[in-house]
């Protein structure tokens, strides 16, 4: 359910108003959802990475992430859950030359391949349609026991 509900948020991300909603700072972001060339496959480092998101007005978002991050209430501390924070821009591949190392030291910003989200089970299975319908067998009631069926077969007998 977790590619799914990524795939849903992706198509909300078309609506500008839903993702400031959601608190992300997009006010220097030219256009969304941003989509970038080919070239940022090839990114090997995470110099430039961020490099890349300063220029496009997503640096701002990563710092909100930075910011955000806070000590978990409860007993998730003792779980390996210590830490919760929000979530930052997402980069959307189609194959992995260097793209993974350079972004993944950078909080908050999420990697998703294109086809792990469009070939993935939940997806498919919202896209394919409904279900062809269930047969459903007629049961047969007891007119002794239900008043239903007594009345039917009392309705029957008077129309003889």
């Amino acid at each position: 359910m977790r590619r799914y509900a990524v795939v849903s948020a992706l198509a909300a991300s078309a609506v500008s108003s839903v993702v400031e909603s959601r608190g992300h700072v997009i006010a220097d972001v030219q256009e969304i959802p941003l989509v970038l060339g080919n070239f940022l496959e090839s990114v090997k480092t995470t110099k430039e990475a961020k490099a890349i998101l300063a220029t496009v007005g997503a640096q701002a978002d990563v710092e909100r992430v930075i910011a955000s991050k806070a000590m978990r209430a409860g007993a998730g501390k003792m779980r390996n859950r210590r830490f919760r924070q929000r979530l930052g821009p997402m980069v959307v591949y189609n194959e992995d030359n260097g793209v993974v190392k350079a972004f993944r030291n950078i909080p908050g910003v999420q990697l998703f391949q294109v086809d792990r989200l469009i070939n993935s089970d939940e997806l498919q299975s919202v896209l394919r349609g409904a279900h062809p319908a269930k047969e459903y067998f007629h049961i047969k009631r007891n007119p002794l026991v239900n008043k239903h069926a007594a009345k039917k077969l009392q309705m029957a007998v008077r129309a003889l």
